[in-house]
């Protein structure tokens, strides 16, 4: 498993012991390697620069003969199960669910619209729920595990699956929602886990026990509203 690590000394950054011993503490029959952080980057663009990182990870997955790699972030906490769940969906590439700095109960896991575009999960609509069985679902990097198989050259026709710097094409996503997007359109099962949820340091540790979401309720009530209208 890997860390993508800039070296930037950004609060985020900091984190990083926590990650690792949560990283540790999982409770699962899998053999896991002792986590790679990578090295410090250079100057750049810090999107592609995490590009790069989690590029070089794989690379290195690749290299071994393990059948699975481990995404994680430095600023995230993973619950003592979070392994065994996303092993046990036994599909290509799995994913927990993580709050968004600003929102508790705000997910950055997301599904594609028919017409394009993306709409987002609140905490309420996907917690416990494993979605991307009937859509196509996207998330971040904080908590990815995938099989050897999804990155491995199948065809002529497009590249071995991995994260695309921003200007490889004229539209995308971001480049780690452009990562899941892209393995369902190669053919690859993608699963998001709402029964893994990662805590996301420093404002809502794994301790952390939540708090009502307001917003949501405002927005389905006015939906009502509209309805009865």
């Amino acid at each position: 498993m890997g860390i993508p690590f800039l070296g930037t000394g950004k609060l985020c950054e900091s984190f990083l012991p926590a990650a690792l011993a949560s990283i540790r503490a999982q409770e699962t029959g899998v053999d896991v390697l002792t986590p790679w952080v990578t090295p410090p980057a250079g100057r750049g663009d810090q999107m592609n620069l995490v590009a790069d990182k989690l590029n070089d990870i794989i690379d290195r997955f690749l290299a071994s003969d393990c059948t699975h790699v481990w995404l994680c972030n430095a600023d995230n906490e993973y619950p003592e199960d979070a392994l065994e769940k996303l092993i046990r969906l036994d599909v290509d590439i799995a994913s927990g669910v993580s709050p968004t700095h600003n929102d508790w109960n705000c997910w950055t896991v997301g599904y594609k619209l028919p017409g394009g575009g993306l709409r987002f999960y609140r905490r309420m609509d996907l917690i416990g729920r494993v979605v991307g069985a009937d859509e196509v679902v996207t998330t971040g990097n904080f908590c990815v595990l995938a099989k050897r198989r999804a990155f491995l050259h199948y065809s002529p026709y497009h590249k071995p699956l991995r994260y695309k710097i921003k200007d490889e094409r004229k539209r995308m996503y971001g480049h780690e929602l452009q990562f899941f997007i892209d393995a369902q359109e190669y053919g690859f099962s993608v699963r998001i886990h709402g029964g893994v949820v990662v805590g996301h340091l420093p404002e809502w540790p794994l301790s952390y026990s939540g708090h009502e979401d307001t917003l949501h309720k405002k927005i389905r009530a006015q939906k009502w509203r509209i309805g009865e209208e």
